[in-house]
């Protein structure tokens, strides 16, 4: 067995990627047959694990042994750098910030061979624009949208050098957050009802352009973010005239189709907007349930995050495949498809007794 495979261990890579497997100290700890204890000095650098304890280690935990290894360009995140929508706990935060450093080493090793679309948001990032509504509009004149819905949310982001990543099954408790690491924005959403993970693209966005310094769980942070979000996709002024002030569920679902919208999110405008008092907006959804059985799901599929797929596959066409970017990112295939939002598409093998 090869002893050198690490040169110099760096015990941050083995929490990196035990956390962004989503396993305990205890856990990794029984699958290398050591203690959980023992796993703690290994990340504390208080104890440099032998070559056999690293092979161990990367096939618990799905990358290759050079993952461990110090030298390369690293984004360390703080939770105090993401803006997080749930107030899910430590556990999972921590995962997920470890999937945005990962996705942001992914990020840095295509931009070698192509030239990934510059930032260009449409106001700058890290400096506030006034109130949400403000910058709603400021946003929407940016994008030369004078009104009407704003078509091809993500895809405009994406054009713009906002990175988007949907979160693995395994972590749809995360809902969305964003971050901008050294100013690239990155976006991640739940994958799940489409019409819902535009408004909150449109949170996210909110955040990034609201809030340079993020506060996890801050309930004013939230709300602004929802502000923009409904005024960026809603204006109020253009729902006013759009909108019945009787209770019209096909009429507030059609508004609500053409923006792009969900009827529980135009429901809340409407309310913001004073159209609805609270108990009206309330007996109209209860309304939409009794008439659709369950309300807010969309059978419409999405828009899903494109960029960096293509920016792998053109980078393929340049001489990086896949293969050799895994190989440089010091991870297996798998997890690459992962980062990318790629299917498996290997075959099954099923034995037939």
């Amino acid at each position: 067995m090869t002893t050198d495979v690490v040169p110099v261990f760096d015990p941050s890579r083995l929490s990196m990627a035990r956390v962004l497997a989503g396993l305990g100290k205890s856990d990794l700890g029984r699958a290398i047959d050591r203690s959980g204890g023992t796993v703690t000095q290994y990340e504390l650098g208080q104890t440099v694990p032998t070559a056999e304890t690293l092979q161990r280690c990367a096939r618990a935990l799905g990358v290759q042994v050079g993952f461990f290894a110090a030298g390369r360009p690293r984004l360390r995140l703080d939770t105090t750098d993401i803006h997080f929508r749930t107030t899910s706990g430590a556990a999972s935060r921590l995962r997920w910030m470890a999937g945005v450093e990962l996705l942001w080493e992914l990020i840095d090793q295509v931009g070698r061979v192509v030239e990934l679309p510059p930032v260009d948001v449409g106001l700058a990032l890290g400096v506030r624009h006034g109130d949400p509504i403000t910058t709603a509009h400021l946003l929407r004149k940016a994008w030369g949208l004078d009104s009407g819905p704003v078509v091809h949310l993500l895809r405009q982001l994406e054009t713009r050098g906002v990175f988007a990543r949907l979160l693995p099954h395994r972590d749809q408790s995360g809902g969305s957050f964003s971050s901008a690491p050294h100013g690239l924005p990155i976006i991640v959403l739940a994958d799940d009802d489409a019409v819902e993970r535009r408004f909150r693209t449109a949170h996210e966005v909110g955040h990034l352009l609201l809030h340079p310094e993020p506060a996890p769980g801050n309930a004013r942070h939230e709300a602004e973010a929802d502000s923009f979000a409904e005024e960026f996709l809603m204006p109020a002024s253009e729902i006013l005239d759009l909108v019945p002030g009787k209770a019209d569920v096909k009429a507030l679902r059609d508004v609500a189709a053409g923006y792009g919208v969900s009827p529980a999110a135009l429901l809340r405008r409407t309310n913001s907007a004073g159209i609805h008092s609270t108990t009206a907006m309330r007996k109209i959804m209860a309304d939409i349930v009794v008439e659709a059985g369950e309300p807010t799901r969309s059978a419409y599929p999405g828009e899903r995050p494109e960029l960096l797929a293509q920016a792998v596959a053109f980078a393929g066409q340049l001489g990086l495949p896949t293969s050799r970017l895994a190989a440089e990112l010091r991870v297996t295939p798998t997890l690459l498809r992962e980062l990318l939002n790629l299917p498996d598409t290997r075959p099954r093998l099923s034995v037939v007794s």
